[in-house]
């Protein structure tokens, strides 16, 4: 498949889209190539050279970085957000399986939450996006910094933009958070249910919207599967199962149904 035209959801043409962070800008100087270059690298390639962010003040280590890929299309050639999806999975971050492997959703997390999907009878998933928040393994298990979110969030904000999904499950509160923004909102008291959330696509906000600048989708926040790993509860279990279970009928009959 080939690489969409970035153009359209560039920061200087699409309000939605945030600037690119720092140490990513940094990748079109170590490399020589152009901004947009760096993006279609980030977006679109399986084999991205290693990424350098910053680790404490004044210090940066390479990471291996994946982005996100069809649940059935892993394969280098589809690797990123080359076509329409009806539904995206968006998870927290890589595991150490992911990293290795460079695959998303390969790990504990990962098989857990493919049981889940396939024992809810999942019909659609050629239909799914699989990406997440942050594109590499974090410092600290548990534990995800907001500067990386925030140096990420260009890369997240184009793959959905391309992939274009109606229904978006967010494993965690922080995936969750990225959707909902500055509104307040508790992991227990929105998950399960379908949230609308509306992008303005606009380039400034002296357009007039329209249907073609506002893109308007189905949010479902969904406790991690990665609990599930240090606190196996009847009820941790149960509550996402659920969940998982609404997000495949949903999926597959493409009409919102709720836990």
């Amino acid at each position: 498949m080939d690489i969409p035209n970035l153009e359209p959801y560039l920061p200087a043409t699409c309000r939605q889209v945030p600037p690119l962070g720092d140490d990513l800008v940094g990748i079109s100087a170590t490399y020589r190539i152009t901004y947009e270059e760096t993006l279609r690298h980030l977006l679109f390639r399986k084999d991205c050279p290693l990424v350098p962010l910053t680790v404490s003040p004044g210090v940066r280590r390479n990471f291996v970085w994946l982005a996100g890929h069809g649940m059935l299309h892993d394969q280098p050639e589809n690797y990123g957000p080359r076509r329409l999806y009806r539904g995206a999975i968006v998870g927290q971050c890589l595991g150490r399986e992911e990293e290795r492997r460079r695959d998303l959703f390969c790990g504990d997390t990962g098989r857990t939450l493919r049981r889940l999907l396939a024992g809810s009878g999942l019909r659609s998933a050629e239909e799914i996006y699989l990406t997440s928040l942050v594109k590499t393994v974090l410092l600290d298990k548990g534990k995800i910094k907001a500067g990386w979110i925030k140096q990420q969030a260009t890369v997240l904000t184009i793959e959905i933009l391309f992939a274009r999904p109606r229904y978006v499950l967010a494993l965690g509160t922080e995936a969750a958070k990225f959707f909902f923004g500055k509104q307040k909102f508790t992991l227990q008291g929105s998950e399960g249910r379908w949230w609308p959330i509306c992008w303005d696509l606009r380039q400034s906000a002296d357009e007039e919207k329209t249907a073609e600048n506002q893109y308007e989708f189905l949010l479902m926040p969904c406790m991690n599967p990665a609990v599930l790993e240090f606190e196996q509860t009847p009820e941790n279990a149960e509550r996402i199962k659920r969940v998982v279970g609404s997000f495949v009928s949903t999926l597959d009959n493409n009409s919102p149904t709720g836990v």
